[in-house]
């Protein structure tokens, strides 16, 4: 309400309201600035108190600073005669009539006729009105009609509250503080007792001041929320009684007499705090104020009979004491039972750390207090509840809120005994103190595989949570001063990075100093990465510094004394003011580094005593006792990992000049050991949760936060429904909001042919193909875009916006030869086009079928900058925009990259807004004094608002804003880009009940949102179909995926809709009619160029590839300077016995077949070689039958001796399951001195007939093995002859085994070998990146169990051991690894042979399990990353010993290193490793090591390879021309 006038006697507009400082400025102040005709003038108050116009003439002058700017800011200036804008129209005079006066004639102000003395308006000038300065008005002038009244009201309007604070709308939380001029306000004391009499005693008050007094009084002039009063009311005037006489009269009426007199007045007191409440309003007030509130608010202006009437203040106060009010009782903070009388509101409480009993009326007051009082808390994380409440007051200067305790209503008895019950044993409130679940059942998957659980045994739930700081509850009073420190620290540490040697950084990224990362380590993409890292981080130190200065009982975190101290010395110097910056990053460097490089000997014992191991379960622990999923985890520790790896750079780059500058001495020496996975510190622990964690997420299944309904008609968001059908109406209706605005952006200037010239080059048809814009994607000059060709027409474009809307005058004035922009039509212009931006970079996210992350479009451009390539091009006659995934891009060295093309009438759209709109935007930008590079972003970036580029938060804000629109909730950026994957892929299915008729588009339309087909499933929970893979023109068939998505929002160009047959309005998905017409028409486009270019691409990278392979081979095979290997094919080799075929039979017993007999002639006389006294190489492929050789010999020699010598665990376990079979007596025992000692005696030497060498290529391929085989010259001495198997004995390896042997002489050897070649083996070899080789064997062993029997097994070989265990613990089979134990070999192979589960079917295994395991039915054999082409080609012949076909499937990221002397020989074959690995002939051809014969798939009738699979797809003359 207004509270005050002005104490200015000869002031014109007197009605200050509420706010006295903006009435003195608008007709009080002496001068004032403002510009006139572009210039700022500056104009002073006259003597009579008006302000002239800058014009001169008389009738432009006025009283009000704002009606003097209004009219000087009018588009044309208003001529002399002419008088807008006029000052307030209340000069109103008051007649005899006035029913406020008790005389005929009343004072009023004289408002024109005295002129002002200069003095009066300055500020020590101001005096009170008196009677002096009044005259006499005449009896016939009317009372104020209707029309002055709202006149009135209209001045009382443009008045503004003043305020000692932020005060809230509703005033609680609180007071509100109203400016009020000292002694300005009329005495409400001198009003009349009764409302017949008017103003009796009244002082000459102007009239026109007692008729704004009585509207205010009447709430005429107050646009208030009624409900609340600002201000405690003023009390009427009650002559002389002394109210000091309420004593006297309280003791002589009883209670309840003055309980039934307050009621018949809207008055009772509550009895429990002594509330004095309006009954009429349900609310509380002051005892001393009620009687002046139902004055005020319930009984003035009634005419009542006396008995009716409001007693005197004294008998209402009299009443109230008597029943306490005098002494209201606190209300208590806590929630309270409702108070009767007053009424009940749905309230808001603040749950924000902190904040205790912050109940607020409204949400508006809510949004406020967390403003005020919760800055650094994001928006969204902002909680609070609705909850029942009560108002304490009826003013707001004393109001806030208490809660209430939710009523319960009991149907009976009964109901009532229940719920106290529940009530006194704390039914729905759990235990502070945490217990361990009672069996595994119950436990959350994480406390399952990590037993953290029973760390967290009688530890207080609360006490350990609030050890956590964060943003929201800061539990550590220094904890923001910490995290300011540490982000200083790392982004000035990511600063200093490069200071280091690309080596060493090599050495800091990897955690296995024996494989090094290629990348070396280097500051995250973002800073915003930097500062979140940091933020952790600086949690964690603050959790040791809590839990170091108040331990958590039960719950030890032991850290070494030297940390221990270190820590409180930062904890007091972050406490201390004078502390600067430096100095605490400086004690945040050396605490960092004590906590990787001091662990405590409680954690050197047991390494669950880790610190960091304790702070994951505390900051993941949930405030009811639950813990986190397994995927929210991995995310947490990586964050200070980058941390602590960037404090060893920096500790390393400190140090260096102790090693005299060699940061690689400084780093082995003293950082090295405490970042890498081999020591008991921090670091290796740390570590080993992630990759525990990671695999654990893997495979740990969640429920969707995306879910269609049956007929895929709606899609729900956490519960939330979202129609499809309103999301494509909204869709269409924001093109037409656009296509309005641009009309308004024009101002009339033509445009139409310009979109349709657009449209005329954009046809997606063959017809159209002749006038498509031009563009030339290779070229970089600055600025070149398409709009830059000359023959796209662009250039009598361009400039004819801005020529129109320079010669608007609305734009523009002149004044002489001096041309003046009006800046505020411009930057409503400016406004206009912004909001243009806004909508087409929403109709571009919602057309151009994939979603995008707010990092790929910032600082989108359409034209080549001097900094950047452009991302906007015209690809087949579409407008395609390609984006940059960079989210990996520090790990992989380049992003991911994306063509998406929008919707035809967007683009249209688009083109016009960029290549006209934008050119006039940059150059009158620069015209009313925009920063140049404000104004040179018009004619580089997509997305402009006002100079400005859009950011992320801008983004998502547009997306915010308009979904709500369109689909009634407010998605952003990330929850919007999984809708619209789910929307894609569900419109690209063909069939949803069908996962095996899905679209193979469906790949594609995955790769618009930057994640593979199996992980944007198991992302958003859809369908599972197999991947069909990408074709090579990746950005055609992204934009055939963008076509499709459009097909369905209905925006296809008008040629394509024409011949679309829609189905009904229920079908939303693209029907295959559809699909197959926008796949054949973008075929027509691109098939042709696109053949022929892949064609001429693929005929001259074979061409250069076969040249290239060849020339090395030759090059290799010189400098290996390899002559004519010499053949040990014995002539004088001995036929084959009858008694061989018994051996064999005695040995296969049951499985023996006689029309069938022996596998080879090759195996035959490797049997019969048994009896032979010649040194035998028995060269047979894996799964040919040389281990019948030992296994024969004892059938053929009963009384005789055979030691068979196995180089492998593997080997030997097999061995022995094998002998058990046959029933053949023998026994192991290694290699030592007592064994030789034993065979070399002579009782033995005796019977020793033979030795068994198996897998002989080790004698020469693997050092491990060459001590123990120093041994057998001994036995060639002793003329025991010796056999050699292998499946893999390279001809070039066999003269360096015989000299290892001693066998000098050639004449007593003989060579027994087989081709290798086993037609029944596919060989795939398939290039891939590292970061995607665990997905890429899920995807393999997925399709290969689809096609195995219970029988049939899979082998998984990794080439390093971490990867070995990672696959393991990602899919749960059996590992076998030269780490483990004798038993848990044994066990891992039983496991895998039995097969119970499917599961148990593969074997995850490295180089240990890769050679002598013959198990039949080896369906699939899978490499990452083999090194030599002999383990692999032995690992790779466990498949398909059965003789059926199956898969050998070769993945590599990066081809072996070549061996570091190319002169020696090559036994493991590392060069041929290579050339497989690279070529692109027939994979047989590549094995020719293996043999002294060589035959390709098609010679040998074999399962096709891949590459032959490539080539039966080339026609044979270009294969001639490739090959020849």
């Amino acid at each position: 309400m207004p509270k005050s006038i002005c104490d200015d006697a000869l002031c014109h507009y007197p009605f200050v309201g509420s706010n006295f400082e903006s009435h003195r400025k608008e007709f009080h102040s002496l001068q004032h600035r403002f510009s006139y005709n572009g210039q700022k003038v500056k104009v002073s108050r006259r003597a009579d108190g008006k302000l002239p116009c800058p014009c001169g003439s008389e009738t432009h002058a006025r009283y009000s600073f704002k009606k003097l700017t209004s009219l000087t800011r009018l588009l044309r200036h208003p001529g002399a005669q002419e008088s807008p804008h006029p000052d307030h129209g209340i000069d109103v005079l008051i007649s005899a009539n006035d029913p406020f006066s008790s005389t005929d004639i009343v004072s009023s102000m004289s408002i024109a006729s005295q002129p002002l003395d200069s003095t009066l308006h300055s500020p020590a000038s101001h005096s009170r009105y008196t009677p002096a300065s009044t005259s006499t008005i005449p009896q016939d002038e009317d009372f104020p009609s209707a029309m002055d009244v709202e006149a009135v009201k209209e001045v009382a309007r443009e008045t503004t509250v003043c305020q000692t604070g932020r005060a809230n709308e509703d005033g609680e939380g609180q007071s509100s503080n109203r400016c009020v001029v000292e002694n300005r306000s009329v005495d409400n004391r001198q009003e009349a007792q009764s409302t017949e009499q008017g103003f009796e005693g009244t002082p000459a008050i102007p009239s026109l001041l007692r008729i704004l007094m009585t509207l205010a009084e009447d709430g005429l002039l107050s646009d208030d929320d009624p409900g609340f009063q600002d201000e405690y009311p003023q009390e009427r005037d009650e002559g002389d009684e002394d109210l000091m006489d309420l004593g006297a009269e309280v003791g002589s009426t009883p209670p309840n007499t003055a309980r039934v007199t307050l009621a018949r007045f809207n008055i009772t007191v509550e009895p429990v705090y002594n509330l004095t409440i309006c009954t009429e309003c349900n609310k509380p007030t002051r005892y001393e104020h009620v009687h002046a509130h139902q004055w005020q608010k319930h009984y003035k202006g009634l005419n009542l009979p006396p008995e009716l009437r409001l007693p005197r203040k004294l008998e209402i106060l009299t009443y109230l004491v008597i029943l306490g009010a005098d002494n209201p009782r606190p209300v208590p903070s806590k929630p309270i039972a409702p108070i009767e009388g007053i009424e009940i509101a749905n309230g808001y409480k603040c749950m924000l750390f902190g904040c205790h009993d912050a109940i607020f009326g409204s949400s508006r007051s809510l949004r406020r207090h967390q403003l005020e009082s919760h800055p650094e808390v994001p928006v969204g994380d902002r909680v609070s509840v609705r909850i029942p409440c009560q108002p304490l007051s009826v003013f707001r200067k004393d109001l806030r809120y208490v809660e209430l305790i939710p009523e319960v209503r009991f149907t009976s008895s009964v109901l009532r005994s229940i719920v106290e019950a529940a009530e006194n044993c704390h039914l729905l409130q759990h235990s502070d103190i945490f217990t361990v679940a009672s069996n595994e059942r119950e436990k959350n998957g994480v406390f399952a595989q990590s037993r953290w659980d029973e760390l967290l045994e009688g530890v207080n739930i609360t006490s350990l949570t609030r050890s956590i700081s964060t943003h929201e509850r800061e539990t550590y009073t220094s904890f923001k001063r910490l995290r300011t420190v540490a982000r200083e620290y790392y982004e000035e540490v990511s600063k200093r990075l490069p200071k280091l040697p690309v080596l060493v950084r090599r050495y800091i990224a990897s955690s296995n100093p024996n494989d090094l990362k290629h990348k070396p380590f280097r500051r995250p993409q973002e800073l915003k990465t930097i500062i979140e890292d940091a933020d952790r981080t600086a949690q964690f130190l603050t959790f040791l510094i809590t839990t170091n200065d108040t331990p958590i009982e039960s719950f030890p975190v032991p850290l070494h004394p030297s940390l221990q101290s270190q820590l409180e010395y930062l904890a007091s110097e972050l406490k201390n003011e004078f502390a600067t910056n430096s100095a605490l990053k400086d004690l945040f460097h050396h605490t960092i580094w004590l906590t990787l490089s001091l662990p405590s000997d409680e954690y050197i014992r047991n390494e669950l005593m880790c610190p960091f191991t304790r702070f994951l379960i505390a900051v993941n622990l949930k405030d009811s006792g639950a813990f986190v999923r397994a995927s929210v985890i991995p995310p947490i520790i990586a964050q200070p990992q980058w941390c602590f790896r960037a404090t060893a750079a920096e500790h390393t780059l400190r140090i260096q000049e102790e090693y005299n500058g060699d940061s690689m001495l400084a780093y082995t020496s003293r950082v090295q050991r405490f970042i890498i996975d081999a020591h008991s510190v921090l670091f290796t622990t740390l570590r080993q949760n992630m990759n525990l964690f990671k695999a654990i997420a893997s495979r740990q299944q969640g429920v969707a936060r995306f879910n269609w309904n049956i007929e895929r008609s709606v899609i729900s968001i956490d519960g939330f429904p979202i129609a499809v059908s309103s999301f494509v109406d909204g869709v269409h209706r924001t093109v037409r909001d656009v296509e309005s605005a641009i009309e308004r952006l024009f101002r009339g200037c033509s445009y139409l042919d310009i979109l349709q010239h657009i449209d005329d080059a954009m046809i997606p048809h063959n017809t159209g193909q002749p006038r498509w814009f031009r563009d030339r994607p290779g070229k970089g000059d600055v600025r070149y875009s398409f709009f830059e060709e000359a023959e796209n027409g662009f250039q009598q474009f361009r400039p004819r916006l801005l020529d129109h809307l320079s010669q608007d005058p609305k734009f523009f004035t002149t004044v002489g030869e001096r041309t003046i922009p009006k800046n505020g039509a411009i930057l409503g212009w400016f406004s206009e086009l912004d909001k243009i931006v806004r909508k087409l970079y929403y109709l571009i996210s919602t057309t151009w079928g994939g979603g995008s992350r707010g990092t790929e479009i910032e600082r989108l451009l359409y034209s080549n900058s001097p900094r950047n390539t452009r991302n906007v091009f015209v690809i087949n006659g579409l407008l395609t925009i390609l984006t940059e995934y960079q989210k990996t891009q520090s790990l992989t060295g380049a992003g991911k990259l994306i063509a998406r093309s929008p919707a035809f009438r967007v683009n249209r759209l688009l083109i016009l807004i960029l290549g006209v709109a934008y050119w006039a935007a940059g150059y009158i930008g620069c015209r009313i004094g925009m920063e140049k590079g404000n104004c040179q972003r018009y004619f580089y970036e997509v997305f402009v608002l006002t100079g400005k580029p859009m950011e992320s938060k801008d983004f998502s804000k547009v997306l915010g804003s308009l979904n709500g629109i369109n689909i009634g909730v407010d998605l952003k950026l990330q929850d919007f880009r999984q809708l619209m994957s789910c929307m894609l892929i569900s419109s690209t299915s063909t069939n949803f009940f069908n996962p095996d008729d899905e679209d193979p588009n469906v790949v594609a339309a995955h790769e618009s949102f930057g994640h593979s087909l199996e992980m944007g499933r198991s992302g958003y929970g859809l369908d599972s179909t197999s991947a069909t893979g990408l074709a090579a023109d990746t950005v055609a068939h992204m934009q055939q995926v963008c076509l499709k998505w459009q097909g369905f929002m209905r925006l296809l160009h008008p040629v394509l809709e024409q011949k679309v047959i829609r189905e009904s309005q229920g079908v939303l998905t693209n029907s295959s009619s559809t699909n197959a017409l926008i796949s054949s028409q973008f075929q027509s486009l691109v098939d042709i160029m696109s053949e022929r270019f892949d064609g001429f691409e693929g005929r001259t990278r074979s061409l250069i590839r076969t040249e290239i392979e060849f020339m090395g081979t030759q090059i290799l095979e010189q400098i290996r300077n390899v002559r004519d290997l010499p053949s040990y094919r014995n002539p004088r080799r001995a036929g084959v016995h009858p008694a061989a075929r018994e051996a064999l039979r005695a040995v296969l017993r049951r499985k023996y077949d006689p029309s069938i007999g022996f596998t080879s002639a090759e195996q035959a006389e490797l049997v019969n070689s048994v009896g032979s006294s010649l040194h035998v190489f028995g060269i047979i492929e894996t799964g040919g039958g040389k281990s019948l050789a030992f296994l024969a010999a004892p059938f053929l020699f009963p009384r005789h001796l055979f030691v068979v010598v196995s180089p492998l665990i593997a080997l030997t376990q097999d061995l022995k399951r094998r002998l058990l079979e046959t029933g053949i007596n023998g026994g192991s025992g290694a290699g030592s001195d007592e064994f030789l000692h034993w065979i070399t005696c002579d009782a033995v030497c005796q019977r020793l007939k033979r030795v068994f060498v198996d897998e002989a290529h080790k004698i020469v391929t693997d050092s491990d093995f060459r001590s123990c085989f120093k041994r057998f010259p001994n036995l060639v001495r002793s003329s025991v002859p010796i056999t050699f198997l292998s499946g893999s004995l390279m001809p070039r390896s066999m003269p360096a085994i015989l000299e290892a042997m001693e066998i000098n002489d050639v004449a007593l050897v003989d060579e027994i070998r087989r081709y290798s070649g086993r037609r029944n083996l596919k060989y795939v070899v398939e290039r891939i990146m590292q970061e995607g080789y665990f997905e890429k064997i899920r995807e393999l062993v997925d399709r290969q169990n689809s096609r195995m029997g219970e029988q049939d097994r899979g082998i998984i070989f990794l080439s390093t051991l971490v990867e070995a265990k990672e696959v393991r613990d990602g899919f749960g089979f059996p590992i076998y690894t030269g780490d483990l134990t004798n038993g848990e070999r044994e066990d891992a192979e039983a496991r895998w042979r039995i097969g119970t589960l499917a599961e148990d079917r593969w074997m995850v295994a490295t180089q240990a399990f890769g050679q002598g395991v013959d198990y039949p039915s080896v369906r699939t054999v899978i490499h990452k990353d083999p090194k030599e082409l002999i383990n692999w080609y032995q690992e790779a012949g466990r498949a398909g010993r059965d003789g059926l076909p199956a898969l050998c499937h070769c993945l590599w990221t990066q081809v072996p290193y070549p061996p570091k002397d190319p002169s020696a020989i090559d036994h493991v074959g590392r060069l041929d490793m290579i050339l497989f690995l690279q070529t692109t002939a027939c994979l047989r051809m590549a094995l020719a090591a293996f043999d002294r014969e060589v035959h390709s798939c098609i010679a040998l009738n074999g399962e096709l390879c891949s590459n032959c699979e490539i080539l039966s797809q080339v026609r044979l003359p270009s294969l001639y021309i490739t090959l020849f």
